[in-house]
């Protein structure tokens, strides 16, 4: 919740002054910017500032489309729903945008939505299936960034789903994978 809270943060400071700029390096530089393309979980780290610009650039890039008045309730909506994760997050601001309490067919906003948050920061929830720009992999286990060494003809248990983009249903999908020894060959 500390990236979380501070991704928010952030948000509300730059829909406030109407700037995606969080802070001043220089004149020129802001030290967080609410417009960024940062991704999940690439550049997050447990340090509580790395996940805000992720946070804060999901709702960003949605109030660029709706409008201040609009995300800002959208947001102050999902949060009131108390959510733990940033899957949690976007199934929230899902729940605000709804207009018939069944969010299984969809919401008023929802491809714009997901777009935000998956296509361009990385943050997804099963909601959003099938309304990505993207088509969708999440690899639960073993963890993308977790350190795992097999040998010879060891089985690889991967528990993770797929799914398809809101143009182009999943058919199939590859699995590629790299040797320790030379990560960059597939």
């Amino acid at each position: 919740p500390g990236n979380m809270n501070e991704g928010m943060a952030d948000y509300w400071a730059c829909t406030t002054k109407n700037s995606s700029c969080v802070g001043y390096i220089s004149r020129e530089d802001c030290l967080r910017s609410c417009e960024n393309t940062k991704k999940f979980p690439v550049d997050y780290n447990c340090e509580s500032h790395s996940g805000a610009e992720i946070v804060a650039g999901s709702f960003w890039d949605i109030r660029e489309i709706y409008g201040v008045d609009y995300i800002d309730k959208l947001a102050v909506d999902a949060l009131r729903l108390q959510p733990m994760t940033f899957s949690e997050l976007l199934e929230n601001t899902l729940i605000a945008d709804d207009d018939n309490e069944d969010l299984t067919d969809g919401t008023p906003h929802i491809d714009d939505i997901c777009h935000s948050f998956w296509d361009n920061h990385g943050i997804f929830n099963s909601f959003c299936a099938e309304h990505t720009q993207q088509g969708v992999s999440l690899i639960l286990s073993p963890f993308p960034s977790q350190t795992s060494f097999f040998h010879g003809n060891t089985t690889i248990e991967i528990l993770g789903s797929a799914y398809g983009s809101r143009s182009e249903q999943l058919t199939s999908y590859k699995l590629e994978y790299s040797s320790a020894e030379n990560p960059h060959e597939w």
